[in-house]
């Protein structure tokens, strides 16, 4: 999945939705997908459009790297954006708060 956004994205879902579905990603290198994307893909500049293509060329060029990407994008986000462990996160957070009244 490509993932050439300009917009300063607060998350940007769909490229999570593609590691979630096993598809590598290349994303734009903007708000906070640098601090988000820790594995599945790689990054490019914003409007860079040679670095873009340079970077596709890479990855179709490279079956393993697509591959490993691939496993690792899903198994990163099955663990780290899963619905339960939101809840998880909102219910802890909540008790602390609870805790410090």
């Amino acid at each position: 999945t490509v993932f050439p956004s300009t917009w300063e994205e607060t998350a940007g879902l769909i490229w999570m939705e593609s590691l979630a579905c096993g598809t590598p990603v290349l994303c734009s290198e903007t708000g906070s997908i640098p601090e988000l994307l820790k594995y599945g893909g790689e990054m490019f500049p914003p409007r860079d459009h040679v670095a873009l293509a340079e970077k596709i060329v890479d990855f179709l060029l490279s079956p393993s790297k697509m591959n490993k990407y691939a496993r690792e994008g899903r198994e990163y986000v099955n663990k780290s954006f899963h619905p339960d462990r939101g809840a998880y996160d909102f219910s802890k957070m909540y008790h602390e708060l609870e805790v410090k009244k």
